[in-house]
């Protein structure tokens, strides 16, 4: 039922304690560029089917500065529900003193799950007329990773788990063509226009049997 939600936490979407501890928690979700306001008012219109209204402000654009330079964001934000409560005891852990983001043990992957997932922290790249697909999952500990690999595993998604080029955490990569290809077809139908660039199709797109692999 909630299966967008868990594919947003997988990803850039945060649950937050109100300032208040004795009242519920909300969810959060925020993107650079106003071109993505589409998969916002789409998540705004996933929450509004399971019964969760959204404040006509939202989702709504913002202008950023980084280092100097301004940049326009779109965000959106939910009321305080107990479903929110809920939640953020289950994809959140305390430790040394802080909340970080954990990979509940009950997650399951479906289609809906891995496109927004992907869609958050998801990227392909070309080598050769051939489509790498990376999943950023250095913001979760080495464990956490290992697991979604294994949910991966077990929907015929074997991905290889990499240290993250800065050296902090890990990230899934696939570079076999007929993997890269079945992911690409499972979230294809839910990725909104604006994020349809990451949807590259190589030249081996049309034959499932091949097992070409590039390395970039």
């Amino acid at each position: 039922m909630y299966d967008f939600l868990d594919g947003l936490m997988l990803g850039d979407g945060g649950i937050a304690v109100a300032r208040d501890r004795e009242k519920n928690s909300y969810f959060y979700i925020e993107v650079s560029g106003a071109i993505h306001m589409d998969w916002l008012r789409s998540i705004k219109k996933a929450f509004l089917e399971i019964g969760i209204l959204i404040s006509p402000t939202f989702p709504k654009v913002y202008s950023r500065s980084y280092h100097g330079r301004s940049y326009d964001a779109c965000r959106l934000v939910t009321p305080r529900i107990p479903l929110f409560t809920q939640e953020r005891l289950r994809w959140y852990v305390e430790d040394k003193g802080k909340y970080r983001k954990v990979v509940p043990r009950n997650l399951k992957l479906t289609p809906v799950t891995l496109a927004h997932w992907f869609i958050g922290d998801g990227c392909t790249a070309w080598c050769r007329g051939s489509v790498i697909l990376t999943l950023y999952t250095n913001g979760f500990i080495d464990s956490d990773v290992a697991y979604l690999n294994s949910l991966l595993a077990e929907k015929g998604l074997p991905m290889h788990i990499n240290r993250h080029h800065t050296g902090y955490g890990s990230i899934l990569t696939i570079a076999e063509s007929n993997t890269v290809n079945k992911f690409l077809r499972l979230v294809e139908a839910f990725i909104p226009p604006s994020y349809q660039y990451k949807i590259k199709k190589s030249r081996y797109w049309d034959n499932d049997e091949s097992t070409h692999k590039c390395f970039a």
